[in-house]
């Protein structure tokens, strides 16, 4: 099959782009085995936008705002965006500079990162968008390994709750283990999509999926109990209401000592179940 020819692209934007090829299920929860730091670009000929992949081995080759002839390439496709796969064989010399418009730079940034509109758990079920949705964590599976192709990946289901309506959440690969979740936690969900599962309706993560727990502030927290964590340089902290919470240990060591004479009320910022700051204290 003969090659196409040379190409001449600018690369409008570069972000990061890892890819797991591997994962170690030794631990509770999964760890990346392989992985390779890839790049993502939008590329452009200066009439249409195309989105390429730069395996490792040419993430520092090429520049953000560059111009390039490239040549060894695959190419795929009748009508734009086209897909332009970047191989061993693909080399990129410095070329003289390509003027981009204003549309072909939004289409580009659009292209990488698509839109994801903020919408109700309850208006998922019609909508065929990306979509980025918040609610409460009322239940969190262990991740678990499925078998995707001839590989293991991580996934984690959950349940959301908003406004008394509930969703079936289901995160894969990166993302299922990217963050610690629990009961309680407040969470919102970018780019996630609605498919028809086995088990009825659910919410899936995509690969530009992103996930963010919700900052909260307990006034008043009283500390009744402390004992070691399950991760090292982790503490368990009994609060009078009954909940328990995480904090690092470095950050309570100011307090260990005044707290071994009185219990001690807080004022504690919060990521879920995780303390980030201790803002004021008192004896009590």
């Amino acid at each position: 099959m003969k090659s196409p020819p040379p190409l001449h692209i600018v690369i409008i934007k570069k972000i990061n782009a890892p890819k797991v090829l591997a994962w170690d299920f030794s631990s509770p929860r999964p760890q990346p085995a392989l992985a390779k730091k890839n790049s993502a670009a939008a590329i452009s000929d200066g009439k249409s936008v195309s989105k390429i992949t730069l395996y490792e081995e040419f993430v520092d080759k090429v520049t953000e705002g560059e111009s390039y002839i490239i040549r060894g390439y695959g190419f795929r496709g009748a009508n734009p965006p086209y897909f332009i796969n970047i191989n061993k064989k693909t080399e990129f010399f410095n070329a003289p500079d390509i003027v981009i418009t204003e549309s072909l730079q939004a289409e580009a940034i659009k292209l990488l990162s698509p839109p994801s509109e903020q919408i109700k758990m309850c208006d998922c079920v019609v909508s065929r968008d990306l979509v980025t949705i918040k609610g409460e964590v009322t239940e969190v599976s262990p991740v678990k390994p499925v078998k995707v192709g001839r590989d293991l990946v991580p996934v984690t289901n959950l349940t959301l709750l908003e406004e008394g309506f509930s969703m079936a959440i289901s995160l894969w690969r990166d993302i299922a283990v990217m963050v610690d979740l629990n009961p309680g936690d407040v969470i919102s969900l970018t780019h996630m999509k609605m498919e028809r599962s086995p088990y009825g309706l659910q919410m899936k993560s995509t690969g530009y999926t992103t996930i963010q727990k919700e900052e909260k502030v307990y006034e008043t927290a009283t500390v009744i109990g402390v004992k070691k964590g399950s991760s090292p340089g982790w503490l368990k902290v009994l609060l009078a209401s009954g909940e328990d919470v995480k904090i690092k240990e470095e950050m309570w060591e100011p307090y260990r000592d005044v707290f071994k004479k009185n219990k001690l009320q807080l004022k504690l910022k919060m990521q879920g179940k995780v303390v980030t700051e201790i803002c004021s204290t008192s004896e009590q």
